[in-house]
């Protein structure tokens, strides 16, 4: 990766670690990199982007990184203190891009900035065209997600609620199991990488439940519940901090390992 791209990445990530993600915001900040990283002419792209209303303040601050970045002149001796400052300075726009958009509105948007046919090679073009193809099977696998797992997450709720009493057969969690498998393999599909993982930490509580059916399992089945939760906020884009969330789902394998 060229080194002006790399850079942009990078201060990204640093200015959204400075941001309390919420959602979807996560799946934003996730797709805004991968664009970025697979545009063949990043130039382009931020020029374009300036051109969008909802993607204008991002895109002028991206283009002036990219500037200073692609420029000769870089004075190495100082890009510590350049990468901190305008990292600082893309924090507010970054915030208001991953948190003010639904996935789908950004995918639209970014998709929407294409080169013109002239400006590129042909096996340019056929990766860019590829590339656009993979995003629009990942929007019809997160609908088909979001229509499936909506209309199983009561009897998921049902199911722990059922291994809290200890009124449920092992046969039928792990019939659960298989369901979830199955949405773990959509959502990589429509590449919604926090929910494929969290559901993957769940599953494997499932499973380890399953197993260990005459034991109490109050704490590890909150934990589940927490994955429940994320998927659902994250789907429905609600304003609800995760942190707390995520925390619980990663004390899962920890759990586990005792």
């Amino acid at each position: 990766m060229e080194f002006s791209k790399r850079y942009i990445i990078q201060c990204i990530g640093h200015a959204a670690s400075n941001i309390r993600l919420k959602g979807e915001a996560l799946e934003n900040l996730s797709l805004l990199k991968n664009y970025i990283h697979k545009f063949p002419d990043s130039e382009f792209l931020f020029r374009e982007m300036k051109k969008v209303t909802a993607l204008s303040r991002i895109g002028i601050k991206l283009n002036e990184i990219y500037m200073y970045a692609s420029s000769d002149r870089v004075d190495f001796s100082v890009l510590s203190k350049e990468f901190s400052r305008q990292s600082a300075e893309l924090t507010t726009p970054l915030m208001f891009l991953l948190n003010d958009n639904s996935t789908e509105k950004l995918e639209n948007y970014l998709l929407n900035i294409r080169l013109p046919q002239k400006e590129v090679p042909r096996e340019e073009t056929e990766e860019n065209s590829s590339d656009q193809e993979k995003l629009k099977v990942q929007l019809k696998h997160r609908e088909e997600f979001n229509n499936s797992f909506i209309l199983l997450l009561k009897e998921l709720n049902e199911l722990l609620d059922n291994i809290a009493t200890n009124s449920i057969e092992v046969s039928e969690i792990k019939h659960y199991i298989s369901l979830i498998e199955e949405k773990i393999e959509i959502a990589e599909s429509a590449n919604i990488e926090i929910v494929s993982r969290v559901l993957g930490c769940a599953n494997s509580a499932l499973e380890f439940i399953a197993v260990n059916n005459d034991s109490k399992h109050t704490e590890l089945i909150e934990k589940v519940r927490s994955a429940f939760i994320i998927v659902v906020v994250v789907l429905r884009g609600k304003d609800v901090d995760l942190g707390l969330y995520l925390e619980e789902v990663n004390q899962i394998k920890m759990l586990l390992s005792k």
